[in-house]
């Protein structure tokens, strides 16, 4: 079944329904990404490439932060999804209830430890002086909007695990737009620096996050909850949490590992750091629609789960698989022809080695994109499956491997041992996840049939 507000996975062609749930979904989080594309643009064209060095010589941080708070909340969704396909409209209320009482935790609890600890984190990651109290003022303010970011992502995710796709990225487009509109506003007319583009970003999605609010209020009358759905169950509570908890440590142990080798970039000094910034920027924006994907994947299974359709779900990964392999061959092709020009319009540099590191780095990177497609689509196949502690220990994989690299590796090789790190891991992790794919392949209609 498919409605303008849900989509039914449980049923149909699974093709068809992986590329009109996940196009939305890759355009939204390509707008997600103009966020932090547009402070860059804005600081290498309004302000220098000290405040472009800044704001990247943090970006590994925030994501650390986010990513745990997003991946818990992604976890979350992973309830509503099975819930919602096997057609429990009072356990998916229940279910979000749960999720805002842990949210509420959630939030006090990464704020107050983001803030308190932000100077010793920055000094952890050897942030240049130079740029040290503009990189502060940026991250600080960042942090302190987490709580909104967070909503905003729960409410693009209770809407994603009903199947309905096409909304977030709506909001995400105004979101893009109106970032865009107070950073300018913030650098130009009040001269804020590298705060007025973190502030603009926060505002941004306060806005969105009442709108986003009021439009499921409006539209989804079967989602409004009552006192009945706060009630602390333990059962529920304890689902929530550990699924939860399980895609947060895989995120955050995945961002660690990029803390702790951005620190070994950092000592490179700030020619490098920006070329960084900047490739890093560049891939991400490709590495979207493996993140649109993976929800995708995850959202299919998760769905498929809760109805018990086992043959579905093994059909649906394989089909999305093919899918992100597809996105791999385009992505090397556009990169490898125009990634000069990409990075030269992101920039604005004139500085020919920061030109030249970050052309390295993204080829290095493209090289290895079709183990990251796999790689993603694998781990959230497996996390909406129900199983929870194989891509924790892929993500230890990758936080082990970035640990190595930064003490021996960036030391003795530079910046082309930094760039083939982090594709190395998605290589070797996506080894470990296709076999224990593998192994795991036979049981998925036999543990549906004895669940």
């Amino acid at each position: 079944m498919r409605t303008n507000r849900t989509m039914d996975m449980t049923r149909g062609n699974i093709l068809q329904h992986i590329l009109i749930f996940t196009i939305p979904l890759f355009i939204g989080v390509i707008f997600q990404q103009l966020y932090n594309i547009m402070d860059m643009v804005i600081a290498g064209y309004l302000l220098e490439d000290k405040a472009l060095a800044a704001i990247g010589a943090t970006s590994t941080l925030y994501s650390l932060v986010i990513g745990f708070s997003n991946g818990m909340n992604n976890g979350f969704g992973i309830i509503w999804a099975r819930r919602f396909g096997a057609k429990d409209e009072d356990g998916l209320r229940d279910a979000i209830g749960a999720a805002l009482i842990l949210n509420g935790f959630l939030i006090f609890g990464m704020t107050s430890l983001s803030v308190l600890g932000l100077k010793v984190f920055l000094r952890f990651m050897c942030v240049p002086q130079s740029i040290f109290e503009r990189s502060y003022e940026y991250i600080m303010v960042i942090l302190l909007g987490i709580g909104v970011t967070l909503l905003y992502n729960m409410e693009g995710g209770i809407l994603r695990a009903v199947g309905n796709s096409r909304v977030p990225l709506y909001f995400v487009i105004v979101t893009s737009i109106l970032n865009i509109f107070f950073n300018l506003v913030l650098v130009i007319c009040f001269h804020m620096d590298v705060a007025g583009l973190a502030l603009g970003t926060v505002i941004a999605q306060g806005i969105s996050v009442l709108g986003c609010f009021f439009y499921i209020t409006k539209n989804y009358p079967e989602l409004k909850l009552s006192k009945k759905n706060f009630v602390l169950n333990k059962n529920l509570l304890g689902e929530l949490f550990t699924t939860g908890l399980s895609m947060g440590l895989m995120s955050s142990i995945f961002s660690i590992g990029s803390v702790i080798l951005q620190s070994g970039i950092n000592k490179l000094g700030l020619v490098y750091v920006t070329a960084h910034t900047a490739a890093r920027r560049i891939i991400e924006i490709f590495m979207q629609p493996f993140a649109a994907l993976a929800t995708a994947a995850a959202t299919f299974v998760s769905q498929n789960f809760g109805a018990g359709e086992g043959k579905r779900i093994v059909d649906g990964i394989k089909t999305t698989c093919k899918v992100s392999f597809c996105w791999a061959v385009f992505s090397f092709v556009i990169l490898y022809v125009f990634g000069e020009d990409i990075v030269f319009l992101l920039t604005h540099t004139k500085n020919k080695e920061v030109i030249d590191n970050a052309i390295m780095n993204i080829h290095i990177n493209i090289n290895f994109f079709i183990f990251l497609g796999i790689l993603v689509v694998l781990r959230s196949s497996l996390q909406g499956f129900g199983r929870k502690i194989v891509p924790l220990i892929a993500s230890s994989i990758e936080l082990g491997m970035k640990i190595f690299s930064k003490f021996f590796i960036v030391p003795r090789f530079g910046y082309v041992g930094a760039s083939y790190t982090e594709p190395s891991t998605w290589l070797v992790c996506m080894v470990f996840l296709l076999l224990v794919a593998l192994v795991l392949g036979k049981q998925f209609n036999t543990f549906l049939e004895t669940k």
